[in-house]
């Protein structure tokens, strides 16, 4: 990796390696367009600086140098959410929250919910009508598993005045 920043960098001006690093480490493209020593009293300055922000050279040394940065800050996170994780003054379901995101984050996540899909991973395009059938059946008992029952309300008959309010 510091292969490829050196080559990166290689590439840049001096002026253009400024920027780069005031980017990462300010994350505003016009104050390190001004650190950088550009001009910056013309009316398209920041135009200007966001042009040179999306040249091609100064686009990759970005995303190597915030790749760079991100891998430092993940460090740094580590550290404060095992600080919060093991500090008995911090409320317990936080605590927990933070527990199964550091999980996550790590690999160990919930194992998937089992599929009852039984034709693998043919289209629906590419299935016999047997299995077409089969497929709909499955898919119609899933949703009659699910179905709540839906009580209804008992139907008021109307009062025998009713009728008579239109004769």
């Amino acid at each position: 990796m510091a292969h490829a920043l050196t080559k990166l960098e290689s590439a840049l001006t001096p002026q253009e390696r400024v920027f780069v690093d005031t980017v990462v480490r300010r994350g505003d493209i016009q104050a390190a367009y001004v650190e950088a020593g550009y001009a910056h009293g013309m009316p398209n300055w920041k135009t200007n600086a966001a042009t040179l922000a999306r040249k091609p050279a100064v686009v990759a040394a970005l995303h190597v140098a915030i790749g760079r940065q991100l891998a430092l800050d993940a460090a740094t996170a580590r550290r404060v959410a095992l600080e919060l994780l093991n500090d008995e003054k911090v409320a317990a379901k936080v605590r927990a929250d933070l527990a199964v995101k550091i999980l996550r984050m790590g690999g160990h996540v919930e194992p998937k919910q089992e599929t009852r899909d039984t034709t693998g991973d043919k289209s629906l395009a590419e299935l016999s009508m047997g299995e077409l059938r089969e497929r709909a059946e499955a898919l119609e008992r899933e949703l009659s598993e699910r179905a709540k029952p839906v009580i209804s309300a008992t139907a008021v008959p109307p009062a025998d005045d009713a009728s008579d309010m239109f004769e």
